[in-house]
Parts: C-alpha cells; sequence; structure tokens
C-alpha cells in the first residue's frame, strides 16, 4: 500500500511525466516533419513525406559536410578544399547538362556512388530509396530548383574513333593546343615549335609569343562564394612593447558581424600529375568536355556548333571532335605516375629557347568579300557559345593565337552584327 501522504506527491510526479513526454513528443514532431505540404522542384511535383523523409536521411548522411541549411557550412566544413558545396546557391559543376544549368536526379545519383576524385566527397553506398529523398531534399535548400527545370541530359554517341587511337590523340592534339585553346587554362603538353607548326596548320597564323608558366596551370576565379563566420578568425597577434598578447577575434561585435564572402578560385588540372574529380575514362572525359564545368572557366563543348572557317579551312566538327579531345586528354592521363610522364616534362622544360618565324605576307584584299560582311573582333569567354561571336545570322569564325588566349573575328554574311 502506498501511504496516504505520499499518494498527490506521486501522481503529480506521473503527471508531470506525462506533460513532459507530451511536449517532447510535440517538439520532435515538429521537428521531424518541417514540410506539411508537397513542393514542385525542377518541374515536378513532390510530397512532404518524401521531403520529410529526405530531410533526416540529408541529416545522416551529409549534415555534417554541407550544413544544416545547405551552404556547405556543416561542423566538418572548415578547413576541407575545396569547400563542400553550397547547395544554396544552385550551381552544380559535375553535371551532364551544358554548364549552368539544373543537373538531373541521375547526375546527384552519379556523384554520390562515385564521389569526386581528390576532394572530401567520397562514393556513399547509400540505398536508392533514400537517396532519392536526399536529392529532393536538397533542391528546397535554393529557390532556382522552383522556377527552373534540369537542362536536357548530354548523352555521349558513338565513339566515331573506336579503334583509331593515334588519329584520334593526334586531331585532339591539335584541338587542345589550337582551336580550344585548351592549354590556355591548364598545362601545354607539346614544344613551342610544335604548337607554332599546328597553330600555322589549323589558323595559317604565325605565333610569336607564348604564355609565362605555359607548362603550369593557371589559377582561375570561379563563380563560387564561401564564407568564414567571424568566429572562425584566426586568432589576432597584438603586441604592447615588449610583452605580447594574445587575442581572439570572438567578442561580440564580432559575433553579430556580417560572414565574409569569398570567391573561390581553382586550379585547372594538370592530365599527368592530377586526379580529374569526376573520372577519367573516355565516357567521363567526353561528358566533361562536352557538358562543361558548371560555375568555371571550363564551357560547354556541346554548346558550340560545327563550323569551318571560310578562310583558313579550319574545322570544329562537334561530337567528333570532342571524342578527339577525350582520346587525347585520355593519353595523358594514362601517363600519370609514370617515368613516360617525367621523361616528358623534362623535355619540355628543357627545350631550345623559341625563335619566332618572319612574318607571314598580308593576304590580297578581296573588297567584294569585305563588303558583302561586317566583321568584329570579341575576345572568346567561357559560355554556351565560346568560339561563336553574336551575329544575327549564322556567323563564320576565324581564330588567332595570343599570348593568353583567342581573340575570334567573327563575320556574319548579309547581316550586321548583334
Amino acid at each position: 500500500m502506498i501511504p496516504i501522504g505520499a499518494r498527490p506527491r506521486i501522481l503529480g510526479s506521473i503527471l508531470g511525466t506525462v506533460i513532459l513526454w507530451g511536449a517532447s513528443a510535440a517538439l520532435v514532431a515538429c521537428e521531424e516533419e518541417p514540410f506539411s505540404k508537397s513542393m514542385t522542384l525542377g518541374g515536378k511535383k513532390v510530397s512532404a513525406d518524401t521531403l520529410n523523409a529526405g530531410k533526416e536521411a540529408y541529416t545522416h548522411y551529409c549534415r555534417a559536410c554541407h550544413g544544416d541549411k545547405g551552404d556547405g557550412r556543416g561542423p566538418a566544413a572548415l578547413g576541407l578544399r575545396p569547400p563542400p558545396r553550397d547547395f544554396s546557391q544552385g550551381k552544380f559543376k559535375f553535371a551532364a547538362v551544358e554548364s549552368g544549368s539544373l543537373p538531373n536526379d541521375d547526375d546527384f545519383r552519379r556523384i554520390v556512388k562515385k564521389g569526386l576524385h581528390g576532394t572530401a566527397m567520397l562514393s556513399w553506398d547509400v540505398p536508392d530509396q533514400e537517396l532519392t529523398t536526399i536529392i529532393q531534399y536538397i533542391k528546397t535548400f535554393s529557390p532556382k530548383w522552383q522556377k527552373e527545370k534540369p537542362g536536357t541530359p548530354i548523352v555521349p554517341p558513338p565513339d566515331p574513333w573506336a579503334g583509331q587511337d593515334p588519329a584520334a590523340i593526334q586531331r585532339g592534339k591539335e584541338l587542345y593546343h589550337v582551336t580550344t585553346q585548351c592549354a590556355g587554362c591548364h598545362p601545354n603538353y607539346a614544344t613551342r615549335d610544335d604548337i607554332a607548326a599546328m597553330t600555322l596548320k589549323l589558323k595559317k597564323f604565325q605565333v610569336t609569343s607564348f604564355r609565362d608558366d605555359m607548362y603550369g596551370s593557371v589559377l582561375k576565379e570561379s563563380e563560387y562564394r564561401t564564407t568564414l563566420a567571424p568566429q572562425d578568425e584566426p586568432a589576432v597577434h597584438i603586441k604592447k612593447g615588449a610583452k605580447s598578447e594574445h587575442k581572439e577575434a570572438k567578442d561580440e561585435a564580432a559575433k553579430t558581424a556580417a560572414a565574409k564572402y569569398f570567391v573561390v578560385s581553382l586550379l585547372p588540372p594538370d592530365f599527368v600529375r592530377t586526379p580529374l574529380r569526376s573520372g577519367d575514362e573516355l565516357p567521363d572525359l567526353y561528358r566533361t568536355i562536352a557538358a562543361g564545368v558548371g560555375g568555371t572557366a571550363m564551357p560547354s563543348w556541346k554548346a558550340t556548333a560545327p563550323y569551318t572557317d571560310p578562310t583558313t579551312g579550319e574545322h570544329w566538327d562537334g561530337d567528333k571532335d570532342i571524342w578527339a579531345m577525350a582520346h587525347y586528354v585520355k593519353s595523358l592521363v594514362n601517363l600519370r605516375g609514370t617515368r613516360e610522364a617525367n621523361t616528358m616534362q623534362d623535355k619540355l622544360l628543357h627545350q631550345p629557347a623559341y625563335v619566332a618565324p618572319p612574318p607571314l605576307p598580308e593576304p590580297a584584299r578581296n573588297d567584294a568579300l569585305e563588303n558583302s560582311r561586317s566583321e568584329f573582333w570579341v575576345w572568346a569567354k567561357p559560355s554556351k557559345n565560346s568560339l561563336v561571336p553574336r551575329c544575327a545570322a549564322q556567323p563564320r569564325v576565324r581564330s588567332t593565337h595570343h599570348l593568353d588566349g583567342i581573340a575570334a573575328l567573327g563575320t556574319c554574311r548579309g547581316a550586321k552584327s548583334a
């Protein structure tokens, strides 16, 4: 028997426990189900149940690096280089869509399952059902998913160079160093004499100079931003006369100050030394070259239509040339970690000084041709139409080799430049 005096205390304890449990359950329910209605993301309706399940799975697998808000500022993110993806920006680098477009769900699956080499993004064996919910939840971090649909998937066509590796590699080498100017950001892998000869062959133009450190990569700013919270800034060391004191920048003013944003600069890979983020097999290389790398200086070459320069005969053959570049880059990747790579680097770094040949004679002027077209100079930039100037009609493009890029002389026949 319970003593009569003890009964009110026990009853109060039970009631208190029940009330506390009810409040805790309500709080948990509130935390676990932040989505009460469906959302349209990427043009598709996603149920609240899917988003709630995705939030729970995201917290388990992704939160540590990508953060509660998907901004790449999770507790494990500090010090990671490159920094974790900030999903709130709605920008993605390695999707099989034209750079700048939103990725498809299969792009997320490929990156999660295979990882990104050379980064903290390892391959994750996430069950397919959970992964599907995570992908939908990630889309809630950026308003872009409520306004835009994913880009058209880039599917590699059959390789036209199958069984013709030497020819594909040679064509890819010419494209890499001359036509597409990959070596404007990535290292060159040919001697100065070889590059000059290829340029003269394709563009009928004589090279007179090369960029500094032409056998190294060029650091490039990207469209990505990262933040450093004031409380995460390094301590400040202040000297006072003969004494010094260590003062951390964590006072109240610093804590309430706005976070600082920094541009993320990227070093394009050296193919004979650096692991490639999104894979180095031929289909991977085709996809990366065709799609470009979103938010970076690497453009989408799939977006460049085939063309032939009427003056020089230089030709861009679309998919066939993308495959040729993939074969050439693959030949460089195959040298990674070998004695041949060291031999090639030594040859390039110790080659004789380059002596520029005398200039070519000026071609005869064709007044009738000149009067039938409008001409204008543009600097080629990483964009959807990297080698195509803005014209009201289909342009013809002529390019010349410069120290730090391509200057393209575009001509629009029978139309004014737009």
